[in-house]
């Protein structure tokens, strides 16, 4: 089965060589998380990373998507023993079982209802079980948005957040605040005006230029994608 390209969903060998790089750094982090772990990747896609997260030592790896072709891609492509693709809506999520570690890249600011698709993680997480949350910073992919619920200009988001907004709707959700870490890729200035932005954009070309690592929040720069690590208390 082939998949066409259209920006929703990466398709090995079909997307550009920035989204490729930052994909890809996204499951090299979590892969010190998953070893020996049952891990859901909920928006799994077109599965690459849920067989990523199982190569590099995932003990089993849930792949649920609400799209039937990405699904129908991703068992065509990823099929192996200790992988499972399921159909699953984050806002609706309920599973009999639960997983040590949730694995929820590029996926919270498609959804309408952030605090029904958290909630859900919550309860499909063990006690003490681990969430993965990256998604784009507000401040840098749409500067001129300045609060949660103002419509996205763009053609697959509802919503983007800034990493306070979403420490706060973590902790809200029963998230172990001490346990929250923070990291960023493509890590950059936040220049003030739309002027500056578009000079900084064509001289310094932050989206290529920039590291795809997620580090540790460095001074004065603000990540293009944030990653938060949160943990479910253990009681």
């Amino acid at each position: 089965m082939d998949l066409p390209f259209t920006g929703e969903y990466f398709v090995q060998g079909k997307t550009s060589k920035r989204i490729q790089e930052d994909t890809e750094a996204r499951y090299r982090f979590a892969q010190d998380y998953v070893r020996g772990k049952d891990v859901l990747e909920i928006a799994c896609g077109t599965g690459f990373g849920t067989d990523f997260l199982k190569k590099t030592g995932a003990r089993s790896v849930t792949g649920g998507d609400i799209s039937e072709e990405a699904l129908a891609y991703a068992s065509s492509h990823y099929a192996a023993d200790g992988i499972t693709f399921i159909r699953a809506d984050i806002e609706t999520l309920t599973f009999t079982k639960q997983f040590d570690v949730v694995i929820c890249f590029e996926t919270i600011e498609h959804v309408p209802h952030e605090h029904e698709a958290l909630a859900g993680i919550f309860r499909a997480l063990r006690p003490g079980g681990v969430l993965l949350l990256s998604t784009p910073n507000r401040a840098i992919t749409s500067p001129l948005i300045r609060s949660l619920h103002i419509p996205i200009h763009s053609s697959f988001h509802t919503q983007e957040f800034t990493p306070d907004e979403m420490r706060a709707l973590l902790v809200q959700t029963g998230f172990d605040e001490e346990s929250l870490r923070l990291y960023g890729q493509r890590q950059q200035p936040r220049i003030p005006t739309r002027v500056l932005r578009f000079l900084y954009k064509k001289l310094r070309d932050p989206g290529h230029r920039t590291s795809p690592n997620f580090e540790p929040i460095k001074r004065f720069l603000q990540p293009r994608i944030f990653l938060f690590v949160a943990e479910k208390p253990r009681r």
